[in-house]
């Protein structure tokens, strides 16, 4: 039983060897569209930038329709109240990260950035 597996382990070896060294000269290109490291970095704060706008426009509306049919109930019109403040905030909480990363690699890394 024993022989059976090294014949098959040196014939994999022999099969395999071709493969092995044909793949040193394998060319991988860059398959991202971004360059550097910072790159990557500011394109990440951007994409959850987007993401953050996507969801305050959804809670403003959301906001908005629980202050539309609150009928009077003072509860009802200050959760969307506060609905409508919170996803502003929370906009201007996101805009100022991607201004305070892009400020942060532009001074102390000194690399400028426009994406």
């Amino acid at each position: 039983m024993s022989k059976k597996i090294t014949i098959l382990l040196i014939g994999l070896a022999l099969i395999g060897a071709p493969l092995v060294v044909s793949a040193q000269s394998v060319d991988i290109s860059n398959p991202g569209e971004y360059d550097t490291f910072e790159e990557l970095i500011m394109g990440m704060i951007k994409f959850v930038t987007y993401i953050a706008i996507f969801a305050a426009v959804f809670a403003i509306i959301y906001g908005g329709f629980i202050y539309m049919t609150a009928s009077g109930d003072p509860q009802k019109v200050q959760k969307g109240t506060q609905t409508i403040v919170y996803a502003i905030v929370g906009l201007i909480v996101a805009f100022s990260a991607y201004a305070i990363v892009k400020f942060f690699l532009s001074t102390v890394f000194g690399i400028d950035i426009n994406l």
